[in-house]
């Protein structure tokens, strides 16, 4: 009877410090998974490729609302920054999907688009 009041206390400690053990391990699982998302959400948009963006003068934005739907439309953009208003109204940087050759799906010249061109590689801070 001696011996099981001297283990008990140690079965629980030993239980107790197991049971933290496990709940630590878990919460470490957990950081990492939410690392990797961090990355792997870091990585797909660094493979985006940017443009930057001239719209014709004076267009409103609705206007350019629908230019940018018919991008998404053909999975190109997806996303954007609209450049200061106040000093370049027309421009923007859209990120898009890489394309396997250099086209932009649409020619603005060709599409009589309201985009009045793209500059691959620039963005707002290009201005």
């Amino acid at each position: 009877m001696n011996t099981f009041k001297f283990l008990k206390p140690l079965i629980f400690t030993a239980c107790l410090i197991l049971s933290i053990s496990c709940d630590n391990e878990a919460s470490i699982d957990q950081e990492l998974v939410s690392l990797e998302t961090e990355l792997q959400q870091k990585n797909r948009h660094s493979s985006y490729e940017v443009l930057l963006v001239q719209y014709r003068n004076g267009l409103s934005e609705q206007e350019k609302q629908r230019i940018r739907d018919r991008y998404i439309n053909l999975n190109f953009l997806v996303f954007w920054e609209i450049c200061d208003e106040d000093r370049y109204p027309d421009f923007e940087t859209w990120s898009v999907m890489p394309q396997k050759d250099t086209d932009i799906p649409i020619d603005p010249e060709e599409e009589d688009d309201d985009v009045e061109r793209f500059v691959q590689g620039a963005t707002c801070r290009s201005l």
